[in-house]
């Protein structure tokens, strides 16, 4: 049995159940959705879309399918891709020192 990991993309709720909202107000099936992908040159497989929308596996779909759904199917998503920002321990302390007022 494959471990489940956390993703951004792929754990987000709130992504399935606008596709899902989107599914139902274009009244889509997930044969028409397939039909689409196959259309545009995206892979994607029927079981694997339902098995994601019916919540039983995240492992069913890759995050590259689902964000090409949700540009497709203009659902709106924010991705920032980047560095992050570096730890400054002596700003931090220097910010903790104002706020609690140090010694």
């Amino acid at each position: 049995m494959k471990k489940e990991q956390i993703s951004l993309v792929k754990s987000n709720k709130f992504l399935r159940m606008a596709i899902q909202s989107r599914m139902e107000e274009l009244g889509l099936k997930l044969q028409d959705i397939i039909d689409d992908a196959k259309y545009y040159g995206v892979s994607l497989h029927k079981s694997g879309l339902s098995k994601y929308l019916n919540n039983k596996t995240i492992l069913a779909m890759s995050e590259e399918n689902l964000i090409w759904l949700a540009v497709r199917y203009g659902i709106p998503i924010k991705l920032e891709i980047g560095e992050l920002k570096t730890f400054d321990e002596k700003k931090a302390l220097e910010l903790l020192d104002k706020v609690y007022g140090g010694k």
